[in-house]
């Protein structure tokens, strides 16, 4: 990392006051990508034109292209030419708007860039780089163009190595005549110096001076300037006649610089305060006969101007103020901060009252329900009371912690799932990173130390490794699986995912599309996509496809040709072994055995299929007999008292089912809402379900049972940012 020392080098114009280059300097952020990590930034900007941005709008455009280079990945050179293309656009488009007024605007950009033992430049406009230390100015291999705005982003790329610093920078060439040596050894004064050499060139001088030296990033900003075609010696004035002679005056010194210095972040050099010049009256000229002092005009105002001490003696005693030694300024402040304050205070009390009476009627509530539970004799009034009282306790402890209550409400919980069958697990999340709202996972598949996770926004799988010790994946950066343009082929929205292990088939990953179109990747290769065979009418819109002994099975809809009104759901299989010479095998059609239209999602498991319907149904289909496929409506089978046998489950919503073969053969039903996994026999039989201890600040979409890469059972939940794990007791 680089500490960065620059001089803003300038001849003062009076069309145009304050800075004539925007400085921005700083380390990468803790947001910037992992290209640009160990580099620095410093830019320099210089606007001219008819319409020139405020400063503060400068600063910010600075800020703004910091921000674009560091969120840029790849090379440098690339990134910088992101960052001249960004700021191109940005004149373009405020061109586009005053040139109804003719008037245009337009920006020259040196960008440096400091990497390990190297420097990157990029110049867009009249830019000339020299070495004070070697005394010339070094060339640039490109043109630089005449700046940004004009319809063409021409930028000269430049690399020279750190130790050959530090450089000068000017817009414009520099006088021939430059003093490198006195320059070198003090740089302001050597600057300042040649600002008053050249006070009457054709141009006024604009330049920096840059000097890096090893550090963490900080910027030390000094801005020198000195008048622009001044008068070589004041023409001297005659005194009157009469008056006593008076020695010449030397004209007051400008200030030369101003010096700032900021940490690693950085803002850009704002503009020094205009001078005020003092005005000495001339001895000629006599004074007016109705002038006054200022002292005289303030006691003539005072004898005519009402009294206000009436009003000040009030506030005064009514805040018990010592008068008259109280100012003025100090009663206008306590006159507004006092009742402020009262009210805050009595507001602050009223709110804390409030909450501690509603913490006690909702204590009150819980203590009634508790009553209710423990005398009540059937079980599901029991459960309702326990229930009852466990959302009084939440919310009393909702207005104030209180250990007791706290205790009770744990207690209340504890007896709430012995009679559910719930089970507590410890839920963590295993996905290294923080990933936030640029992304929704939707898909989830377990590989055998990765993980394979659907995001849906940009329709990429991304692959998450095993970090080797504890429950934790960290993204695989060179893995590259998503939607593009592929060939010929145009992918849709991936319907279905599902991983393989390395052996089995030359690709680990199967994302199917809407359209019927398969894409695989693997680890270290390029992703290819396949058009599935098709059946005979197409394939439709696939709503959903799942992977079960190397076979692919695929629920689509499509127009019914019999009928084009009502569209028909039909069921397809495929041996992903012969996958390109195959023929879709239907195994069911709309109604027959089964109905398809409300199929939520399914799970295959030795043969059989699960359905899960969108009223928490579920069927059965046995597909390899000899009398074909055979289908049975189960039923929840419910051992836990009180409860009943049937068709459906009310006090859920399952949405997902997965059937899986260890530890024993068993379902998985998934309600994303309540949080909570049921698990079932294959018959249906409730076993227990499994919630985390307390409600994940999360929205789920999918979930996965199977083995971690330390071989434990563990249930994986899939939200829209993470994956969160527990095992499995």
């Amino acid at each position: 990392m680089y500490d960065f020392r620059v001089f803003v080098v300038q001849h003062r114009r009076p069309d145009r006051p304050g800075p004539a280059l925007v400085v921005w300097g700083g380390r990468a952020p803790r947001s910037a990508t992992r290209h640009r990590r160990r580099e620095a930034l410093l830019l320099l900007l210089h606007f001219e034109g008819e319409a020139i941005p405020s400063l503060q709008a400068q600063e910010a455009w600075a800020d703004e292209l910091a921000q674009v280079y560091f969120a840029r990945s790849g090379p440098v050179t690339g990134a910088l030419q992101a960052l001249a293309d960004r700021l191109d656009a940005r004149l373009q488009r405020a061109n586009r708007h005053l040139a109804r007024r003719g008037q245009r605007v337009r920006a020259s950009l040196a960008a440096w860039v400091w990497r390990d033992r190297s420097v990157y430049a990029a110049f867009a406009g009249p830019w000339h780089v020299y070495r004070p230390v070697v005394g010339s100015e070094v060339p640039l291999a490109q043109d630089p163009g005449p700046g940004l705005g004009e319809g063409t982003a021409l930028v000269a790329l430049a690399r020279w190595s750190a130790d050959e610093g530090p450089w000068v920078v000017s817009h414009g060439p520099l006088p021939a005549q430059v003093d490198w040596d006195a320059i070198a050894r003090d740089p302001e004064q050597g600057l300042t110096q040649m600002l008053d050499a050249a006070a009457s060139s054709e141009q006024p001088i604009v330049a920096a001076w840059i000097e890096a030296t090893p550090g963490v990033g900080e910027l030390t900003r000094t801005l020198i300037q000195r008048p622009w075609r001044v008068s070589a010696r004041p023409s001297p004035t005659r005194p009157a006649e009469g008056a006593p002679p008076t020695s010449a005056t030397a004209p007051s010194a400008l200030p030369s610089s101003r010096t700032t210095t900021q940490p690693a972040a950085s803002t850009s050099l704002r503009s020094a305060a205009p001078e005020r010049a003092e005005t000495v009256p001339s001895p000629d000229v006599a004074p007016s006969p109705g002038a006054r002092t200022h002292a005289e005009a303030t006691r003539a105002g005072s004898r005519t101007r009402p009294t206000a001490q009436p009003w000040r003696r009030w506030v005064a005693r009514a805040l018990l103020l010592p008068w008259p030694r109280v100012p003025t300024r100090w009663l206008f402040f306590l006159a507004l901060a006092v009742p402020v304050m009262v009210v805050a205070a009595a507001l602050a009390v009223y709110i804390h009252q409030g909450r501690l009476e509603r913490r006690a009627y909702w204590a009150a509530q819980a203590q009634a329900a508790l009553a209710q539970a423990q005398h009540a004799g059937d079980p599901l009034t029991q459960r309702d009371a326990w229930a009852r009282a466990l959302h009084a306790l939440n919310l009393a402890l909702s207005y104030g912690y209180d250990p007791d209550l706290a205790r009770q409400r744990d207690a209340v919980r504890a007896a709430l799932d012995r009679l559910d069958g719930t089970v507590r697990l410890p839920f963590q999340p295993v996905l290294v990173g923080s990933y936030g709202n640029r992304v929704r996972f939707e898909k989830l598949a377990l590989g055998l130390q990765d993980l394979y996770v659907l995001e849906a926004k940009r329709q990429q799988i991304w692959r998450f490794q095993w970090t080797g010790g504890a429950l934790a994946f960290e993204p695989d950066s060179e893995f590259r699986c998503r939607k593009e343009q592929l060939g010929t082929l145009t992918l849709d929205t991936f319907v279905g995912l599902a991983a393989f292990p390395p052996a089995r088939f030359p690709f680990q990953t199967l994302a199917i599309d809407r359209a019927g179109h398969g894409l695989m990747c693997a680890p270290g290769e390029l992703p290819q996509a396949h058009m599935l065979p098709e059946p005979r009418q197409g394939w439709g819109t696939i709503r959903l496809a799942k992977v079960a002994d190397d076979r692919l099975y695929v629920l689509t809809r499509r127009v019914n040709p019999e009928h084009p009104e009502q569209p028909e759901d039909i069921l397809y299989l495929l041996d992903l072994k012969r996958l390109t010479n195959t023929v879709p095998q239907v195994l069911f059609r709309q109604a027959n055995p089964i109905d398809l239209a409300n199929v939520v999602d399914f799970a295959v498991l030795r043969g059989e299929i699960y359905f899960l319907f969108v009223d928490t149904q579920v069927a059965r289909c046995q597909l390899f007999t000899t009398e074909g496929p055979k289908c049975e409506a189960l039923t929840y089978q419910d051992p836990r008292p009180g409860r009943q046998d049937g068709p459906v489950m009310t006090e859920a919503r399952f949405r997902y089912i997965h059937a899986s073969a260890i530890p024993e053969p068993s379902l998985y039903l998934f309600d994303p809402e309540q949080q909570a996994v049921y698990h079932f026999s294959l018959r249906l039989r409730f076993d227990r379900q499994y919630r985390p201890p307390e409600p994940l600040e999360a929205e789920f979409t999918h979930f996965a049972v199977g083995l971690d890469p330390s071989g434990a059972s563990t249930l994986f939940l899939l939200s829209t940012n993470q994956v969160y794990a527990a095992p499995l007791p």
